[in-house]
């Protein structure tokens, strides 16, 4: 229920109905699409005839007050329809990745370490991994993604977007 409502409240940031309301739904979803698109047109040209690849998708990494407010974790799942959508990826459900991170511990500190979320996402089948964060950067936030390569630990894919203070 509570990521539920934390995704209702980044997907609309202001009081329903307004204009300035949608206004800021629509750039947040137009910016979370372009995301999604880099990552994935990059992928596909790094790895052309690679097909539904398993991929794991990680909470972002927020720190402070945008953790507590579970800001990487909703980030992290508008982007997954994007995924399901590609036709390089096989998105490995969430519930599979939240019993790892209960097992580990990892959301309790809101942090999940690059190098454990490649180990992790390779235990659960994923050939991929989606990692990134959140940051608070001058007045703005920044989100930054990146797809690993669960093998190897390469980077095959990296994006980031800006957003205004109030779009979260």
């Amino acid at each position: 229920m509570r990521h539920f409502l934390c995704l209702i409240l980044l997907a609309v940031a202001l009081s329903p109905g307004s204009a300035a309301a949608e206004e800021t739904s629509s750039l947040l979803s137009k910016k979370i699409q372009r995301a999604a698109d880099t990552l994935i047109q990059e992928y596909r040209t790094k790895n052309p005839g690679k097909a539904k690849q398993p991929l794991a998708v990680f909470p972002l990494n927020a720190p402070g007050d945008l953790g507590k407010k579970r800001v990487g974790y909703a980030v992290s799942e508008l982007l997954i329809p994007h995924f399901v959508k590609s036709a390089e990826f096989l998105v490995v459900e969430r519930a599979a990745l939240e019993k790892l991170l209960d097992e580990q511990r990892l959301h309790l500190t809101g942090l999940i370490d690059p190098d454990t979320a490649v180990k992790m996402g390779h235990l659960i089948g994923a050939k991929t991994v989606l990692l990134g964060s959140v940051e608070e950067i001058g007045g703005k936030y920044l989100v930054n993604a990146r797809l690993v390569d669960a093998d190897s630990g390469e980077v095959a894919a990296a994006t980031h977007e800006e957003f205004s203070k109030w779009s979260f």
